[in-house]
């Protein structure tokens, strides 16, 4: 076994060339380092220009099939290609497709992974032929907090209950199939401390759902958003709550909760916060701005 050693942060996954005889990866200046498998030395790095406009921190990169050409992908959407016999950077793609997750080659095509679909697309002359590309959309996946089947089978009886009872109805029979539903232990959790005739139905209605799991680094998330005021230490759940989703890069955290979670005056600090984490940010939402799109 070879350690490979880099004194600073890896922002990109790390690939090995066609011939198995190198290995590269990104670092947030727009950097490509390369390391000789065999002696475990770097080598010559490929060195990006400088945009000042572009998040140029590396998420993906990969070496064309024949070994030529490496694709360099950046957090937001942007492709570089690159000369490997020259070391030269060739070419620049702006998808405008959001941040990208992977990228492979596959001949003269490229299988690009976002966070909401894959982009199969074919390159000539390293132009994206817009007309040859397919986008492949997947279902978003959608966190259900606590509140959501809490006001499903709410028992209060005041009109404001009552009218978030009817619209999470609304939403789970009209919009629960379009999206990959999830949730998490902590919900779970926070149901059962409940009381009450509802509490086993508000569990039986998250059956089946996957429960996505909570790690260290979560915790860690979580207790971040509470030192850094973004949720208030006395309802760590929210803070929790927010910090599974985000780290499981979950589309959608669907919620009640107005004052803590989907509270428009917080969201630019919770994105702020989860960018200097490298975390996307889900949209914060409740059941009723999905019934007023249609409206």
């Amino acid at each position: 076994m070879r350690t490979l050693v880099y004194d600073t942060w890896l922002d990109a996954d790390v690939t090995f060339s066609p011939d198995g005889k190198t290995v590269a990866s990104g670092i947030s200046d727009g950097t490509v380092v390369f390391w000789d498998i065999k002696t475990g030395e770097l080598l010559p790095p490929l060195v990006g220009n400088n945009y000042e406009d572009t998040d140029i921190s590396y998420s993906s990169v990969a070496f064309s099939p024949d070994g030529e050409t490496l694709a360099s992908t950046s957090r937001d959407g942007t492709i570089f290609l690159w000369d490997l016999q020259t070391g030269k950077h060739i070419w620049t793609i702006e998808t405008h497709w959001g941040s990208i997750y992977s990228i492979a080659f596959s001949i003269s095509v490229l299988i690009i992974k976002f966070l909401h679909g894959i982009i199969i697309t074919s390159l000539v002359g390293y132009h994206v032929e817009i007309p040859n590309t397919v986008l492949i959309l997947m279902q978003k996946r959608v966190y259900i907090e606590t509140t959501i089947p809490s006001s499903y089978y709410t028992l209060r009886t005041d009109e404001g209950s009552l009218a978030r009872q009817r619209l999470t109805r609304q939403w789970w029979e009209e919009y629960a199939d379009r999206f990959i539903l999830t949730s998490s232990a902590a919900v779970l959790a926070e149901l059962i401390r409940g009381t009450g005739e509802a509490t086993q139905a508000r569990l039986d209605l998250l059956e089946g759902i996957e429960l996505l799991p909570i790690t260290n680094r979560i915790e860690q998330i979580e207790q971040i958003y509470i030192e850094r005021l973004v949720m208030p230490k006395n309802r760590d759940e929210d803070a929790q709550h927010l910090a599974i989703a985000s780290f499981h890069k979950v589309d959608v955290l669907l919620t009640w909760n107005l004052t803590h979670i989907a509270n428009p005056n917080k969201l630019n600090f919770i994105t702020q916060i989860n960018r200097e984490l490298g975390l996307p940010t889900p949209e914060l939402t409740t059941p009723l701005n999905y019934l007023e799109r249609i409206v």
